[in-house]
């Protein structure tokens, strides 16, 4: 079985003998190999084992990729599931362009926006409270992430699974999907929503550039 890279065009093999195609951005252990004491204020030691990768909106019998636009930008798979699946290609990552997922962190009582590397502003309790009875979906695993994409495709009798609960909703459970409270959440912490992650990681002293600068 060949490593995957960075960069990598995978062909992921799915439940029901259809398959999904996936750009592979980032490795989670560029932050956390190595490190001897888990960092809480960001959410990199809750996906150590995962890849942040592109979606394409293709899901099909097709082993081929005949439509190359991206559906989920910048989502968390765990690597297992890349365990038998087939490395097309490598496509260069330009790390301007690299979204992270956006989620609230807490600790000790106190909330904050988590995105990539960053831990970012200050978020009343309330509000966590309110945007968490309102969030109730996501990713589990890589045929979840299938699954919301037919959903959102209309598709739902080519789903993966049947058995998600009434109330699930497979919109992610990401402050990206939720236009509103986005600009609600960026408000709050005081950044513009517009800002790249590479320059608002820079921002803030963190440079996305040096994981992928001189790497083979």
């Amino acid at each position: 079985m060949a490593k995957i890279k960075i960069g990598d065009l995978v062909r992921v093999k799915l439940l029901n003998d259809m398959y999904m195609w996936v750009h592979v951005l980032f490795d989670s252990q560029f932050i956390v190999k190595g490190e001897k004491e888990i960092n809480p204020y960001n959410y990199f030691y809750f996906y150590a084992s995962c890849y942040l990768v592109n979606i394409y909106s293709q899901i099909s019998t097709e082993e081929e990729l005949k439509d190359d636009t991206i559906f989920f930008k910048g989502v968390f798979i765990p690597r297992k599931h890349f365990a038998k699946e087939t490395i097309i290609s490598n496509v260069p990552v330009d790390y301007r362009q690299i979204d992270f997922p956006e989620h609230t962190g807490g600790l000790n009582s106190s909330f904050w926006l988590s995105k990539g590397e960053l831990a970012l502003g200050s978020i009343p309790k309330e509000k966590i409270h309110e945007w968490n009875n309102r969030f109730n979906g996501g990713f589990r695993d890589i045929y979840s992430v299938a699954d919301s994409l037919l959903y959102m495709q209309n598709r739902k009798s080519e789903m993966q699974r049947t058995n998600y609960p009434d109330t699930w909703k497979f919109i992610p459970r990401d402050f990206r999907f939720y236009p509103e409270y986005r600009k609600e959440v960026y408000g709050i912490i005081g950044e513009d929503p517009n800002q790249s992650y590479y320059e608002l990681a820079l921002k803030h002293g963190f440079d996305l550039a040096r994981f992928y600068t001189n790497k083979k």
